[in-house]
């Protein structure tokens, strides 16, 4: 078996297991019979990510991309159901789910309109590497909160571990590929990973209470 075989096999089974994550949520939301505090929209917001990732691997032809894309897509639609079958308020995640779906219409038919196969790769490449480092960035927001309280409890350990091991793992990936986005893209989530992962070697003290503390935020991302 290849060194790429290897990277697939590996990647793809970390990426999905970052995607399985997310059934803690829906378990917790049908314990409850309600949503309570907790948010559909990270949910909602991978669903768009890998629907355009799913987009891109079938641009470039890539089944890898492809099928682990289709894995998340399905995950975290189920994750978004769950949501919308306990939620008591459904009036605005239906009208942020049409609001998804049409951006997705769009970008189909903004994608088709364009004739050359070449410009249609780019233009979904370039909006892929915008949503998904605007999901790997989003966590930044609470880092003003660690560097004040000098502590990380509010920052998921195992969430950032997992995001920079799946960025890391596609980065190399897109490198044996020779994918500019996929490179662009997992290279910079794996620096902002790390970055964060940084905070809890300053803040040493707090690592465990990061391990067990409610985060303050929650990221998924497109795997891809």
């Amino acid at each position: 078996m290849s060194f790429k075989d290897c990277l697939i096999i590996s990647a793809t089974t970390t990426t999905i297991c970052q995607f399985l994550s997310g059934s803690f949520t829906a378990l917790k939301v049908k314990r409850m019979g309600s949503p309570g505090d907790l948010s559909p929209v990270p949910f909602l917001s991978a669903v768009v990510g890998c629907c355009l990732w799913l987009f891109y691997g079938t641009a470039i032809e890539d089944n890898t991309i492809i099928y682990t894309n289709i894995v998340g897509v399905t995950l975290n639609f189920l994750y978004v159901a769950v949501f919308l079958l306990y939620s008591s308020k459904r009036t605005g995640l239906v009208r942020q789910s049409f609001c998804a779906f049409a951006f997705l219409a769009f970008v189909v038919y903004y994608i088709e309109s364009l004739p050359e196969p070449a410009d249609q790769k780019n233009n979904l490449g370039l909006l892929c590497v915008v949503v998904s480092l605007l999901c790997c960035a989003s966590p930044l927001i609470a880092l003003k909160i660690v560097i004040q309280t000098k502590s990380t409890e509010t920052l998921p350990f195992p969430l950032i571990l997992s995001m920079f091991l799946v960025c890391f793992q596609w980065w190399l990936y897109g490198v044996l590929i020779e994918d500019f986005y996929m490179q662009t893209t997992n290279v910079l989530g794996t620096f902002i990973a790390l970055a964060q992962l940084s905070l809890f070697i300053i803040y040493r003290s707090s690592v465990t209470k990061g391990l067990s503390s409610p985060p303050l935020y929650t990221s998924l991302r497109s795997p891809s």
